[in-house]
């Protein structure tokens, strides 16, 4: 229920084509795939990633202290 709550919090930070990508690798696709399919390079995949699991944590810590 946390992290449901926590993306939706975050959903709107970000584009969708971002969010997309942080999906697609979450879900097990490889990113050299993602990449294609979503026309970014591959390093840009790795990057949104990062960023959304970022702010994916620091969501859950907060709604955790709350």
């Amino acid at each position: 229920h946390v992290a449901e709550t926590a993306w939706a919090n975050i959903a709107n930070k970000f584009e969708e084509k971002v969010l997309l990508a942080f999906q697609k690798l979450a879900s097990g696709e490889k990113g050299e795939q993602v990449a294609v399919e979503l026309g970014l390079s591959q390093n840009s995949v790795y990057v949104y990633k990062k960023r959304v699991m970022a702010a994916l944590q620091k969501e859950i810590a907060y709604l955790d202290e709350i």
